[in-house]
């Protein structure tokens, strides 16, 4: 309601008015429901996809990262391969890497042999698969050892 008096040559008017805004969409909005957030997974994955070790070195490492720490436990496999000998270039079996809830990298050190064979360098291939509670990332690592014997010379 409006009201408004006015006054002219000593007279006083009185004007009154209703305004009524009418809604143009009878219908009431709707909101979108609420959806909540989708809990991230992290990724594992390497921490860098290749590295160097001289085999004089005695021990190489390699990290595994991941992306974000969570609250569950998170487990990966590992497989080794490559032109290096398991029996006379490194000691590292087939094994399972697990990171306890909140950590976000691991670090996995093994021996490297010093052997005396002349035989160049080799290298070394470790392979992540079957993540448990995190998505796959960089999952090859290559490490070449560098030989450190040289031939006998005549």
């Amino acid at each position: 309601m409006i009201t408004i008096i006015r006054s002219a040559f000593g007279v006083f008017f009185l004007l009154i008015a209703t305004v009524v805004l009418a809604d143009p969409n009878p219908f009431p909005i709707e909101r979108p429901p609420v959806i909540p957030p989708i809990p991230t997974v992290p990724t594992i994955g390497f921490a860098q996809s290749e590295g160097n070790a001289n085999e004089s070195l005695g021990q190489a490492s390699v990290t595994i990262v991941l992306s974000q720490p969570t609250s569950n436990q998170v487990s990966v496999f590992y497989r080794v391969s490559g032109s290096a000998s398991g029996e006379s270039d490194y000691s590292l079996q087939n094994g399972v890497i697990a990171f306890a809830p909140g950590l976000a990298s691991k670090t996995l050190t093994f021996p490297i042999k010093d052997d005396k064979a002349v035989e160049g360098d080799e290298t070394l291939t470790i392979t992540l698969s079957d993540p448990q509670n995190a998505m796959l990332g960089q999952s090859n690592y290559t490490l070449t050892i560098h030989d450190n014997d040289k031939p006998a010379t005549p």
